[in-house]
């Protein structure tokens, strides 16, 4: 099984945002001159679905001539198999999961695979979407016929959209660049009055990372009621005990130095 570089794997995902790609039932990779009206109307699934297509696509078309369509799965597999031939063949989002380790939440790197998976019946377990993490704690996505390719924070449509992570075997890991392992050497909590220090900031920039919001100050360097709240998410996901407090085991999960 061959594997692609996680840089360029990142720049197509990005272009596809950048040039205002949209979403199509079934598409993977085509161009503004095909899809007509016509072409549209044969791959969606009803009408009014047709209808919402040709809207984003119209509204678009003028700003973004280089615009693309895809679905969500679409999206991944038409550079990793119609362009780079690492895949084996077109695979829907449940199929790219089954081949993806799975790993959780807290796990997650840029490379990552995330989905959306069904929670009760037949069905519990079986993912029906798929996005791509990239860098910065962000994830893209060919989101839905209203919206297209579009890039969010991993957590921006809730905490429990993405329910489902997994590693892919088809990107390399990012190139690591050299850099200042941040430290910490107390345990970081919520005190009166509020503990601060960069150990803090540091903490709550890895926590954001990793798609974790420390509220509405981002990182502040105040270990604040938004912070808390980012450890007790993030111990949850990693199964540690959920106390909120930032000590030894939760610091080295989320790539820190515990001195």
């Amino acid at each position: 099984m061959g594997k692609v570089k996680y840089e360029e794997w990142k720049a197509y995902l990005e272009e596809q945002a950048a040039n205002g790609s949209i979403y199509l039932w079934g598409g993977q990779g085509e161009t503004l001159s095909k899809l007509t009206d016509s072409y549209i109307e044969k791959r969606e699934t009803s009408g009014a679905n047709a209808k919402r297509v040709k809207a984003l696509r119209d509204k678009r078309k003028g700003k973004y001539p280089n615009l693309r369509a895809y679905d969500c799965s679409g999206l991944g597999v038409y550079f990793l198999y119609n362009m780079k031939k690492v895949l084996s063949g077109d695979m829907s989002s449940n199929t790219l999961m089954t081949k993806c380790e799975n790993i959780s939440k807290g796990e997650l790197r840029p490379g990552d695979f995330v989905f959306r998976t069904y929670t009760s019946g037949a069905s519990k377990g079986r993912a029906y979407h798929i996005g791509y993490v990239v860098d910065g704690g962000n994830v893209i996505e060919s989101k839905g016929r209203d919206y297209g390719v579009v890039k969010k924070p991993l957590n921006h449509w809730g905490s429990g959209y993405w329910n489902g992570f997994g590693r892919s075997p088809w990107i390399e890991a990012e190139e690591k660049k050299a850099e200042v392992i941040w430290t910490v050497s107390r345990n970081l909590k919520r005190t009166s009055p509020l503990m601060k220090g960069e150990d803090v900031k540091n903490l709550q920039k890895a926590l954001i990372v990793k798609g974790y919001s420390c509220g509405k100050c981002g990182a502040d360097g105040e270990f604040g009621s938004g912070t808390e709240g980012a450890v007790k998410q993030f111990q949850k996901a990693v199964k540690l005990t959920v106390d909120g407090i930032a000590g030894k085991n939760t610091v080295t999960k989320l790539g820190g130095e515990w001195k």
